[in-house]
């Protein structure tokens, strides 16, 4: 009877170390994921000092220019000041365009739709920004800033696009509009030409609604459903999550008093059932609060991400990295917590019952 509570001792003890990491993981990405606004101050930190809003404002104007109707030359003009831009470039035109008071708007917008898609039967979240602040602030001198930049991207013009543009003033007709090409003019004309591109911007930004649903996709649709199915498996994945968070450790502990009732007979018996359990469960703790990041990376470059494209990806999954940070950290302290306690109770306690053990052969000998 003493050889079979042993050994189920034994089986319990080691799903204990296995498990208790695994449920620490499990609460700790509970408490990141359902907190709003824990949530929400990671996030909005994330976006204001990460290169996502740069990339994503990237995206977002090739997306309008190439889906609201302007005449041939302003859309041909505006399409190639928005690709002369570089990543600096779009870094101060966020500065300029985007408040940290938008940013974080639109970040809290995205969480409550976020968690509004996780209980819903929609198959994909939806996240809608709220375009009036980001409109206002175009039609201030922030717009004519950002013009300004977008401009001294552009090179100088050559002398075959100085004349051939001469030209056309020359016989165009009054009171039709001649665009500029993508090209810095002599000073004479900066003026004109920006007061120009500043037309063409507010009319894009015009035209834009109040409240603009962000794409989630490419325009090309994927070949599969492998991306609706992403979403699914991470709704799934959550809301499994979210009922079921707290209750490993719940299961850790019981697991913990099953080891005691099939094992621990005597304060010895504590420290080897007790201690020794505790302490490899820590450092199994350290070892995965050290995972890598590449599985989780996988995870969602395979599923929700695929179908982005590659400049938000990156900037998406930085984001993602910081807030797993927020997730594994805690997992530090607490595996060597552990450690620590399960390290005591074997050390101490066991050290205690050695010495007691020798002293009581002591006396034993000089009776």
């Amino acid at each position: 009877m003493k050889f079979i509570a042993r050994f189920l001792a034994f089986m319990v003890a080691i799903v204990f170390i296995l498990f208790l990491p695994l449920s620490l993981l499990g609460f700790n990405a509970g408490r990141v994921v359902f907190n709003r606004p824990l949530l929400k101050t990671v996030l909005t930190e994330a976006v204001t000092e990460s290169q996502l809003i740069p990339a994503a404002l990237a995206r977002f104007s090739e997306e309008v220019s190439r889906q609201v109707v302007l005449g041939t030359e302003a859309e041909t003009d505006l399409a190639a000041v928005l690709l002369s831009l570089t990543q600096e470039g779009w870094q101060t035109i966020r500065v300029e365009l985007l408040s940290d008071d938008i940013l974080a708007g639109w970040v809290s917008s995205s969480v409550d739709g976020f968690y509004a898609w996780i209980d819903s039967e929609e198959p994909a979240p939806r996240f809608l920004l709220d375009m009036q602040s980001f409109k206002a602030r175009v039609n201030s001198d922030h717009g004519l800033r950002t013009l300004e930049i977008a401009y001294n991207a552009l090179p100088a013009c050559t002398d075959a696009q100085l004349t051939q543009f001469l030209a056309f003033l020359e016989t165009a007709v009054p009171g039709s509009n001649v665009y500029y090409p993508p090209c810095q003019f002599p000073d004479l004309y900066r003026d004109d030409q920006l007061t120009d591109y500043l037309n063409s911007l507010l009319e894009v930004v015009n035209v834009l609604p109040d409240t603009f649903e962000l794409p989630l996709q490419n325009d090309t649709p994927p070949s599969s459903n492998q991306s609706g199915e992403g979403w699914q498996r991470l709704k799934t994945t959550l809301r499994l999550l979210q009922s079921t968070y707290w209750l490993g450790l719940v299961i850790s502990v019981v697991l913990f008093a099953l080891i005691c009732l099939f094992a621990i007979r005597s304060v010895r018996d504590f420290a080897r059932w007790g201690g020794i359990p505790l302490a490899l469960a820590g450092i199994v703790a350290i070892i995965l609060s050290w995972l890598p990041g590449a599985f989780l990376t996988g995870i969602l470059v395979s599923g929700p991400l695929q179908d982005t494209s590659p400049v938000l990806r990156d900037e998406v999954l930085q984001v993602f990295s910081r807030l797993s940070q927020a997730v594994f950290s805690p997992m530090m302290l607490q595996g060597v917590i552990i450690f620590v306690v399960g390290g005591l109770i074997l050390v101490v306690v066991g050290g205690m019952m050695g010495k007691q053990k020798t002293m009581k052969k002591a006396r034993e000998e000089t009776q």
